[in-house]
């Protein structure tokens, strides 16, 4: 139940499963991937509903946690623990998927004008189906996400939409 105190299992008994609708009790959607149409990560696309692999809230299992637009919506970020973007620059962020972690976790970049947010994350908890070049490129990079709250309009689910950085490249949102 969305923000309500009913969960659902069916006999279920994973903990990626009782994660992921103990999320929904919180409010929290789904956390999808944006597959884009073309060789522009934004724009025209299609939802992918769960496709978000990173995420409980999305494909990903038990060892996943959820992105960091989720963890601010819920309050288990601080401010001082993201920094909204509003200049040029350079901006170091921490990982987020780990409890030691400090300093800023998340970047929030609001475009004057789209009434969307992007939110920018690292993280080095890969996915089990993840081979080893996978793993490294999440050790050195980031993900990119649209949402929770103010998601593009041309979207069509609630919850944060994964955005592919590589669009057309065969691992898809995988890399």
């Amino acid at each position: 139940q969305l923000g309500g105190a009913r969960v659902g299992l069916n006999n279920t008994v994973s903990a990626g499963t009782t994660g992921h609708e103990l999320g929904h009790t919180q409010s929290l959607a789904h956390s999808h991937y944006w597959l884009p149409s073309g060789t522009s990560p934004v724009g025209a696309g299609s939802h992918i509903e769960y496709g978000d692999v990173f995420d409980i809230m999305g494909g990903g299992g038990s060892a996943q946690h959820i992105n960091v637009s989720q963890k601010a919506k819920l309050g288990y970020l601080d401010a001082s623990a993201i920094t909204t973007v509003s200049t040029a620059g350079t901006y170091r962020i921490a990982r987020h998927d780990d409890g030691a972690a400090a300093g800023v976790r998340a970047l929030k970049i609001a475009p004057s004008g789209l009434g969307f947010e992007y939110w920018i994350e690292h993280r080095r908890v890969a996915p089990a189906s993840f081979n080893a070049a996978q793993q490294d490129r999440l050790k050195n990079g980031v993900l990119i996400h649209w949402g929770p709250e103010k998601s593009p309009s041309f979207t069509s689910g609630q919850g944060s939409y994964l955005i592919d950085a590589t669009p057309g490249s065969a691992a898809g949102a995988n890399d």
